[in-house]
């Protein structure tokens, strides 16, 4: 948004164009690149470096979306130049990144139709293209494009037949379905893909395009009842007992064939589909309640038990024996997920019963399974804060609860809901630096800085826990609190720079480069510090998603000391000595980048 309204503001501006292609070029941050070729692109269109200019952030930015977006805006606002249908060609056929091979496609197929190269383009992605998505994407294009040339289902329905990816195929049923619906070919076409297709969302697809596109055919109910039915694939059986369900809810056969379902269908997942089908259609039918409450005390599977109790619980509130078979679940189902719905149901549904306090504290402390501990106690911290025992309870859960996610989530409402409480602090204090597990200490970490600033105790706390906390993740949040709140603290600098310096892990050294280069911008003995981390961070790349910090402190360095003089000097290093091949690469484009805005 900043950038938007600073191009759009200052347009006239001398300044304004090339700040927006430093940022395109090379700021840190993706979303800010992405605005600031957006807004060259429709504001700056007449510049003669522009398209130069998005074409090399094309090629060259690390963000895959920001190059799709640079394609997207050449192909509708160079649509004319010459050398923009060849360009796209290029991208589309042979363009290392899938993603922006795949928005060339479109863009060729929307924007030039009429180009007698294009369907051979498209036929050739959609045939040959090593990605899936970019097949898909070239199918598609083709049946909603070309829907009349002669080759066209032809070429569909062998890539329904042939093509490995599951994904495609179910494409190409959803287009044939919609696209060639008068065809009579297509409906036994359909009924073949939903028996024989190996993948089940394909075969899942050609059965709900049957039950939207073929509806009023006879055949059509009868066959999904037989056919579909038998699928393998729970989910696809699933799908058949919903398209039926809202499909034909007023042929008198429907009730009757979905209460068999329900009760004795062998496969849970069709019970399941066929009880939330009941009752959420025949909440009327007299028999609709007993059957739910039926599947709720004895069916063998537990989420078929969970659907019942949930919708028991929303739908016939008003029943007098809901409320007891909430209880029961609550207590003593077998299954976690059961007893969780059973509880958050009670807690929101039954909060004035007297029983339910009671019943929620008692599983609060009892029950075995740390998801159905952690829901209570939200939900007692949300519903019952004024109720005395309750922060009792929270403190009791946030000290002592052996599993690390109680502990969290009680810590955070007390932190949220119980500030005031002379003794929220000192709990809080304990945790952040006693409690045995990382998570715990973060989150703890957090809910101090943000509410309790003003502590003076705080401040030191948080030093203590990002320098010498055994975690680094704990470490990290300490550090990030300190850069974002502490900001103006004499200290904070210096401890910052000691963490980006000597700290032994990698994040965290990464963590603060960030840090110091969003919040002490452009000051000039930062320039030192990022340099030493660029030569001498002792980063070694163990896996392809790893941050270095040495690249993190280049991209500091390029964003706020772009016109320092050795800025190139040490591009230049960094993209011949470098060990890291990523920081490399990074650091020979920027070199190059820097190069031409200079020349």
């Amino acid at each position: 948004a900043a950038v938007q309204e600073l191009a759009r503001g200052w347009k006239d501006n001398p300044n304004t164009l090339p700040w927006l292609k430093t940022r395109a070029l090379s700021d840190e941050n993706e979303d800010v690149r992405q605005a600031a070729v957006q807004e060259l692109a429709r504001g700056w269109k007449d510049d003669p470096d522009t398209l130069t200019l998005l074409k090399t952030c094309a090629l060259s930015d690390e963000n895959w979306y920001i190059r799709r977006v640079v394609v997207e805006e050449l192909a509708r606002g160079w649509k004319e130049d010459s050398n923009t249908l060849p360009w796209l060609k290029t991208h589309a056929l042979s363009d290392e990144d899938s993603n922006v091979r795949q928005v060339a496609v479109q863009e060729l197929a929307r924007g030039w139709k009429d180009n007698p190269d294009t369907l051979t383009l498209l036929k050739t992605c959609a045939l040959s293209d090593e990605d899936s998505d970019v097949r898909q994407a070239a199918v598609q294009e083709l049946a909603r494009g070309w829907k009349d040339n002669p080759d066209t289902l032809t070429l569909l329905k062998t890539r329904a037949l042939s093509d490995e990816n599951g994904y495609v195929r179910r494409a190409v049923v959803e287009e044939l379905a919609r696209g060639w619906k008068e065809d009579s070919n297509t409906l036994p076409w359909l009924k073949t893909r939903a028996l024989s297709d190996e993948d089940s969302i394909v075969r899942q697809a050609a059965v709900e395009e049957l039950a939207r596109g073929w509806k009023e055919d006879s055949n059509t109910l009868p066959w999904l009842k037989t056919h579909a039915l038998s699928d393998e694939d729970s989910n696809v059986r699933q799908v058949v007992v919903e398209v039926i369900a809202q499909g034909w809810k007023e042929d008198s056969n429907t009730l009757p064939w979905l209460k068999t379902r329900a009760l004795s269908d062998e496969d849970s997942a069709v019970r399941q589909a066929a009880v939330q089908e009941l009752a959420q259609g025949w909440k009327d039918d007299p028999d609709t309640l007993t059957l739910l409450k039926t599947r709720a005390l004895s069916d063998e599977y537990w989420n078929v038990r969970r659907v019942a109790v949930q919708e028991l619980a929303r739908g016939w509130k008003d029943d007098p024996e809901t409320l007891t078979l909430l209880k029961t679940h609550a207590v003593s189902d077998e299954n976690k997920y059961v007893r969780r719905v059973a509880v958050q149901e009670l807690a929101r549904g039954w909060k004035d019963d007297p029983e339910t306090l009671t019943l929620l504290k008692t599983c609060a402390l009892s029950d075995k399974n740390e998801d159905v501990r952690r829901a209570i106690v939200e939900e007692l911290a949300r519903g019952w804060k004024d109720d005395p025992e309750t922060l009792t309870l929270l403190k009791t859960c946030a000290l002592s609860d052996e599993n690390k996610y109680v502990r969290r989530v009680a810590v955070q409402e007390l932190a949220r809901r119980w500030k005031d409480d002379p003794e929220t602090l000192t709990l809080l204090k304990t945790c952040a630096l006693s409690d045995e597990n990382e998570d715990v200490r973060g989150a703890t970490v957090e809910e101090l800085a943000r509410g309790w600033k003003d502590d003076p105790e705080t401040l030191t706390l948080l030093k203590t826990c990002a320098l010498s906390d055994e975690n680094k993740y704990v470490r990290r949040v300490a550090v990030q609190e300190l850069a974002r709140r502490w900001k103006d603290d004499p200290e904070t600098l210096t401890l910052l720079k000691t963490c980006a310096l000597s700290d032994k892990n990698e994040d965290v050294r990464g963590a603060t480069v960030e840090e110091l280069a969003r919040g002490w911008k452009r000051k000039p003995e930062l320039f030192e510090v990022f340099s030493h981390v660029v030569r001498y961070d002792r980063f070694v790349r163990e896996e392809e998603k790893q941050s270095n910090p040495r690249k993190i402190a280049l991209k500091a360095l390029i964003k706020n000391y772009p016109e320092h003089p050795h800025i190139l000097e040490i591009l230049k290093h960094s993209g011949e000595q470098d060990s890291d091949e990523q920081v490399r690469e990074f650091a020979r484009s920027q070199y190059n980048i820097f190069q031409q805005t200079q020349s």
